[in-house]
């Protein structure tokens, strides 16, 4: 380190005679620019004032250091009492781990909680600077419905789908109208509304977490989706009532404004969203995933962390730049630090555990540091342990960075519960309380509903609005007078009632303590032109001018890269993608080599058709006849060559849906543009397809022996190459405008059969009927093969001098199969398929952009859907079973010394997952196999039960000792 920088390695700090980072504030905002060593001033007079209080211990004067220090009791293999400290240095970053940890003690498992916290220490720095990422959340009678069909079976079956059945309703559906039973508008759209919010009131503050629960079906994922702008269809939604599409009412209002409110307000900049589902590029390493994320949602930088402008701040940014501090704390604090190196994977490649797939999913949105994040279920996959571990990181960075963190969670631990601020308990789409996590129990305690000793909080709420909640009521303790288990509108109604609902309405009724002025007010005022008085108001009065303050720039930009960058950056993604599926690259190569020897063998040397040029002419018609024959091969090549192209393309457009759900992911969170993704995809496959039509193309052209000019070679490849790579970009169209892979096989055959037989080789042009030739001129098959056929037959000197029938060259092949003779029909096929890819380029961020196919949930069966007897019959039938047993062999399973070593994904370095595993488990007796997230549990049961088919397998399985 340099020598101008303090040195406080050896000093001896007590944590407790620290200020408080809100002490630290009240005199850091009396100054207009405070900087560096005013905060170190304040701290040190705040700690000669009250040397009780614990501060974040920032040590500022250090531009490229930041020093941690924090109470180590909590560690096994640390002095009870003693103090770490943490250092990060640019200077000798590259040379540790990328991070520069130098620790004056062993480092210890929680080393992950430590750059956590210095992550939160340096947020208590940036809130002191700025405070302009403060973003309360309102949401004000919010509902959404989606539409429902009325008589669609609740059971799929080969009888109710197809069209006969479909036939049927319909006509019975014009019955019920002519009876008066049903509108007139439900003969075509029969519909409900389901409604899955129900006049939602919430208020989310800054630097607050909040636990929302309830029961499965309660509306949690729906909610989040809300807030984060990601409902289904949400450029579709109307604030009105429409019979097949879903509507909302109430407003979600961002800092005093609604996205409608102002258009440059940029709501995924704002808030992150964490679906249930992880979904990742398989090939890509953690590390390159988290690096990705930042780059697209942060910049690749850390600009916008409010250090200000100053030359310190400046220093500060170019240091955190430098050792990328957002994206390796959030590997280290999510401890994915050993597995930084590792594919993240998915069913079919090897990676990572679930768990830490999970916390992959967690940790690419939380790079992006946004004001306001909704995770949907993030424990799924994790064990309780490191789901109390990550969410004690997202409520200490909620509270130091005053940042809104709203998660749902299924069936939180008592640890995990208690660590969030508030929480809110959904029943059916209705609140039934939302609050401080400490009253909640004595909120539903005076409902009549008492806690038992045995069942954690947790489970308990989401219990209460079931059926299974009336266990819990006992009307004798019911201050509000109940006789009966509340439903869940009876839960919602109560609330409302409550003090905790009306401490929400008077929260939406008061002034937004960081409202944000549209940006439209501001044009006006600034330009004069107001388009009404209210308008005028607002600009000129002194509210707007002093307690409001326009939206931040980093919240009104889509994207935080411009479009040349977004698109390089997924170029080159792709390429790393690309390079690592190895297996693909290798069946492809082989498959198109396979094909060229097979079409090239079977047809050796056709290209030579034997034409006797010793007289210039052939004017005999039976040598003429069999000189066209011998040429049927030529246009059979060509087809072949077009056919085995598209072929490829189309079995292989179903494997795009493999990766829509990431497209989905990453568009909806705008970290790049639509275009540039879709351009940026296209470019990365050049490789693959230069390396498959050079692989195809060159055996099939001098196996058959077409013409062999240096210009009629080149074309060749080009022409082929062209047409390939328009018809990839149009089953790409395909595979993500349709819903499934049988759809989209099935239409891309069909696409392909209807190409292929107006392609001018089946039917020949001058064979098409009048009112199909629209077919033939629309096809980039039938315009290759008119390339394919020019090139060949007119272009070069393979048929100079050759007249036939008074026809000279090849214009005589040319016109006896209704083709167009001319060399410039290559040009203008040329004009039709480049034109043709760039417009299907166009259509393709279209698609990308509006078009939604969600992941199909397996939704549970409700009570009330249910009828009474039929719920009785079924429990007589079980009453009434009689249990039968079959002859089977008991087994006793036992595995000694079990070992796995696999491969690093980009190292080559050796891991060893199972190190001599041992274990007896008996028949009969049920065994529980427990470890954290990514100790080795679905390993050990993959190779006990011999389903690895990669790495070395080590040690002994028996059943029944043998």
């Amino acid at each position: 380190m340099d020598d101008d920088r303090q040195d406080t390695s050896n000093e001896d700090i007590d944590p407790q005679d620290n200020p408080t980072a809100e002490e630290v504030n009240e005199d850091i905002d009396q100054k207009d620019d405070p900087d560096i060593e005013e905060i170190q001033k304040t701290v040190d007079r705040r700690k000669s004032q009250r040397p009780d209080r614990l501060n974040s211990l920032i040590q500022a004067k250090r531009v490229s250091t930041l020093s941690f220090y924090r109470k180590a009791g909590e560690d096994e293999d640390v002095e009870q009492g003693s103090t770490r400290k943490i250092t990060f240095d640019v200077a000798d970053s590259e040379e540790k781990n990328g991070l520069g940890i130098e620790t004056g003690e062993k480092p210890t498992q929680r080393r992950g909680e430590d750059l956590l916290s210095v992550h939160r220490r340096f947020s208590e720095y940036t809130r002191n600077v700025s405070n302009k990422r403060f973003v309360q959340v309102r949401m004000e009678n919010f509902s959404y419905s989606v539409p429902v069909p009325t008589d669609r079976p609740h059971i799929p079956t080969v009888r109710n789908q197809n069209i006969f059945y479909s036939s049927y309703l319909f006509l019975r559906r014009i019955k019920d109208y002519c009876k008066s039973k049903r509108k007139g508008n439900e003969i075509f759209v029969p519909y409900t509304h389901a409604t899955i919010l129900n006049n939602v009131s919430l208020c989310l503050s800054p630097g607050n977490a909040y636990l929302v629960l309830g029961p499965p079906g309660c509306g949690k994922t729906t909610l989040l989706k809300a807030i984060a702008g990601r409902l289904p269809h949400s450029d579709g939604l109307q604030h009105k009532e429409l019979a097949n599409k879903p509507y909302i009412t109430g407003k979600i209002k961002f800092n005093g404004l609604t996205v409608q409110d102002d258009p440059n307000l940029v709501l995924p900049s704002i808030v992150s969203y964490v679906g249930q589902y992880d979904v990742h590029a398989p090939y890509l390493t953690v590390e390159e995933t988290f690096g990705f994320a930042f780059d697209c949602l942060a910049g690749g930088n850390h600009t916008n962390a409010g250090m200000g402008n100053s030359k310190e701040g400046a220093k500060e940014v170019a240091a955190m730049d430098k050792i990328r501090l957002t994206e390796n704390l959030t590997i280290e604090g999510l401890d994915l630090a050993h597995v930084r190196g590792t594919f993240v994977g998915n069913d079919d490649v090897r990676g990572v555990s679930g768990g830490q797939r999970r916390r992959v999913t967690i940790g690419e949105v939380m790079v992006a540091n946004n004001p306001v994040a909704c995770a949907d279920e993030i424990s799924t996959g994790l064990d309780a342990a490191v789901t109390s571990d990550i969410i004690r990181s997202i409520v200490t960075f909620t509270r130091a960075a005053m940042t809104t963190r709203i998660v749902a969670l299924l069936q939180p631990g008592p640890e995990t519960f208690s660590q969030f601020d508030g929480v809110i308990v959904l029943a059916k789409g209705n609140v039934i309380y939302s609050g401080p996590i400490d009253d909640v129990v004595e909120y539903f305690s005076d409902l009549g509903y008492e806690l038992p000793a045995t069942m954690d909080v947790a489970d308990f709420l989401q219990l209460l609005p079931t059926e299974d909640g009336a266990a819990y009521f006992d009307h004798t303790r019911s201050k509000r007078g109940a006789i009966e288990h509340y439903t869940p509108e009876g839960f919602a109604e109560a609330f409302q009632k409550s003090s905790f609902g009306q401490n929400i309405r008077d929260e939406l009724t008061a002034p937004h303590p960081h409202t944000w002025i549209k940006s439209k007010t501001l044009l006006q005022k600034a330009t004069g032109a107001f388009v009404d008085e209210e308008s005028k108001k607002e600009a000129n009065s002194e509210q707007s001018l002093g307690s409001k303050e326009k939206i931040p720039k980093e919240f009104r930009l889509p994207h935080k890269n411009s479009f040349f960058r977004s698109m390089v950056l997924n170029f080159n993604r792709y390429i790393i993608l690309w390079k690592r599926d190895k297996g693909f690259i290798i069946g492809k190569l082989a498959e198109n080599f396979a094909m060229a020897s097979s079409i090239g063998g079977i047809l050796f040397n056709g290209g030579n058709i034997g034409i006797d040029t010793s007289e210039g002419f052939i004017n005999d018609p039976d040598a003429v006849d069999t000189t066209f024959e011998k040429s049927l091969a030529i246009y059979g090549v060509f087809f072949l060559a077009l056919w085995h192209l598209s072929q490829g393309t189309t079995i292989n457009a179903s494997d795009e849906l493999a990766v829509r759900t990431i497209n989905y992911k990453h568009i909806d969170a705008n970290f790049f543009q639509t275009a540039s993704f879709a351009i940026g995809r296209t470019l990365s496959t050049l490789p693959q397809k230069t390396l498959e039509i050079m692989i195809f193309a060159i055996p099939v052209y001098f196996l058959f022996n077409l013409n062999r000019t240096a210009a009629g070679f080149f074309i060749f490849l080009a022409i082929v190459f062209t047409y390939n790579f328009a018809i990839y970009i149009f089953y790409s169209v395909l595979s993500n405008l349709l819903p499934d892979k049988g759809t989209v096989q099935g239409v891309g055959i069909t696409f392909l059969l209807l190409m292929a037989q107006f392609g001018g080789f089946i039917v020949y042009p001058d064979a098409i009927p009048v009112w199909y030739e629209w077919l033939y001129w629309i096809n980039p098959f039938g315009w290759a093969m008119q390339a394919l056929v020019a090139n060949e037959f007119q272009i070069g000197t393979k048929y100079d001098g050759i007249s036939v029938f008074g026809v000279t060259g090849g214009a005589f092949f040319v016109n006896q199969k209704g083709f167009i003779p001319g060399g410039e029909r290559v040009g203008f096929s040329f004009a039709f398929l480049v034109p043709f890819t760039v417009i299907f380029v166009f259509i393709l961020t279209i698609v990308l952009k509006k078009v939604r196919y969600e992941g199909t949930k397996i939704n549970t069966v409700k009570d009330q859907d249910i009828d009474e007897k039929e719920k009785k019959k079924s429990e007589d039938v079980v009453s009434q079973s009689i249990v039968t047993q079959l002859p089977f062999t008991r087994v006793d399973l036992t595995f000694k010394n079990i070992t796995y070593d696999v491969v690093a994904s980009t190292t080559g370095e050796t891991l060893k997952l199972l190190k001599n595993v041992n274990g007896f488990m008996k028949a009969g007796r049920m065994c529980a196999l427990v470890g954290s997230s990514g100790a080795g549990k679905t390993t050990l049961m993959d190779v006990i039960s011999l389903r690895k088919t990669s790495g070395i397998v080590g040690g002994e399985v028996h059943l029944n000792g043998t």
